[in-house]
């Protein structure tokens, strides 16, 4: 009998080497709890060590005998899906924008924030693709949205595979720590332009209403917290965020929903959905993770064929069109961004060039300098001046342009989209008197100018 749902858990497992607390008896409580269950797809994030990877393929063998680890960036991507069903095609797509080098503590830029997908053979379905991803984490929810540019380009980039996807007639499922709360413009962009589906907010209508600030919501604790609105960070539930310095939405809402499951498909509906791996690793006083897992049934509809093959699916309907509202937001935010970029990048060529000055004075000055027990210290600022130099170039000029014409591509795309939403849906033809140059177009944000909107 072909199978009548699709049952599917995503979880931020915090794996990183060194840095995690109580890492392996974390990861083996994971692998334990889940080698009995009855999920067809897990999605992991921050899963950084292959051998804790290695360690789920072992375990889970029997239930969800495929997987695929993801690989992106100089410290990988963190990423991987086990499957009951086989995997016919994997994809990884890193982010044009991670943050910068500079930001060494926070990690996003050396591990190469990213987007893996496994497309998957299912009896009653055909082809479901299912996406996974872990988005770039600073910003925060508050202040204006251009501090969160780079997680609104990766929305952007994710949305468009989402679209691709689903443009060749393959159920999408999307799963992952996205970083942002519900009501985030990030969110708002991503499920808009990738026509996504909510599942925990469509079996929860507290959830939903509250995501729409259609309703105040009256919290008693954080138990009501996690069951209707789907807290799954920062929870004071959760022992790794004791202690832990909270803003001020988390400290109102006890916790913070960023983690989720999207589906975009007309044969899947969600009937079950919830925040999961709530309590403690047996036998021990933590948490599985410093996040919940989040888990939703996703039934069929209708129902699959028993004895005739599968058929392929129906190619998706077009996804709703973005609010003209939504890409202007975004697009003010994006070309704001773009001139602190530009700012900042001046201010460490700026650096680099007092490092470069300061270099050839200590070069010159040490000819001149009688007292030879000077010239250790002499050789010792010379090699921090070098080492300023490089990185300040680098950051500056390699990482600046970089990120500026990321900027520029993602801006580009969403003025063409924002005149197909003005112009009805339509398709236009791009013309050089639409759409600025790349010159015109610096030239644009350089001087203050918002860009299509």
């Amino acid at each position: 009998m072909a199978p009548t749902e699709l049952k599917v858990l995503t979880l931020n497992c915090w794996g990183l080497k060194w840095l995690s607390a109580d890492l392996e008896p974390r990861i083996h409580g994971i692998a334990e709890s889940l080698a009995g269950s009855q999920y067809d797809v897990v999605a992991f994030q921050e899963l950084w060590m292959h051998a804790h990877y290695e360690h789920f393929r072992t375990r889970l063998a029997k239930v969800l005998p495929y997987g695929k680890l993801f690989y992106g960036g100089a410290l990988g991507a963190g990423l991987a899906i086990f499957s009951r069903y086989p995997i016919v095609e994997t994809h990884t797509q890193s982010y044009p924008l991670n943050g910068s080098p500079l930001a060494v503590a926070a990690g996003d830029w050396f591990v190469g924030k990213a987007v893996g997908s496994v497309v998957l053979s299912h009896p009653a379905l055909g082809e479901v693709e299912v996406f996974t991803t872990h988005m770039y984490a600073s910003g925060g929810e508050d202040g204006p949205e251009e501090k969160r540019a780079h997680r609104l380009v990766q929305s952007w980039v994710l949305a468009n595979l989402i679209r691709a996807s689903a443009a060749r007639g393959r159920h999408v499922v999307l799963t992952g720590d996205l970083n942002s709360i519900p009501t985030a413009l990030s969110i708002t962009l991503l499920a808009s332009h990738a026509g996504l589906t909510d599942a925990f907010a469509q079996t929860h209508p507290s959830a939903a209403a509250f995501n729409l600030h259609q309703t105040p919501y009256s919290l008693q604790s954080a138990e009501l917290a996690i069951r209707d609105l789907g807290i799954t960070a920062d929870s004071p539930l959760n022992t790794f965020s004791a202690g832990k310095k909270l803003d001020a939405s988390a400290r109102r809402w006890q916790g913070k929903r960023l983690d989720y499951v999207y589906y975009r498909s007309d044969s899947l509906r969600c009937t079950a959905s919830g925040v999961v791996f709530t309590g403690k690793v047996p036998g021990s006083d933590f948490s599985f993770s410093d996040h919940f897992g989040l888990e939703a049934t996703l039934t069929i509809t209708p129902p699959g064929p028993t004895e005739d093959p599968p058929q392929p699916p129906k190619p998706a309907p077009p996804p709703p069109a973005l609010t003209a509202r939504t890409l202007s937001q975004t697009l003010q935010a994006l070309s704001t961004f773009y001139r602190q970029s530009r700012a900042t990048a001046h201010t460490y060529m700026l650096g680099f060039s007092g490092c470069v000055l300061a270099l050839l004075a200590l070069i010159i000055g040490s000819g001149f300098q009688p007292n030879r027990k000077v010239n250790p210290l002499l050789v010792i600022l010379a090699a921090a001046a070098t080492w300023g130099g490089t990185t300040l170039l680098y950051v500056g000029f390699v990482y600046g342009k970089w990120e500026q014409r990321a900027l520029m591509t993602t801006i580009e795309e969403m003025e063409m989209e924002m005149r197909r939403v003005e112009g009805g849906g339509r398709g236009s033809i791009v013309s050089g008197s639409e759409t600025a140059s790349g010159d015109s177009r610096e030239g644009l944000m350089r001087n203050g100018s918002s860009v299509a909107v």
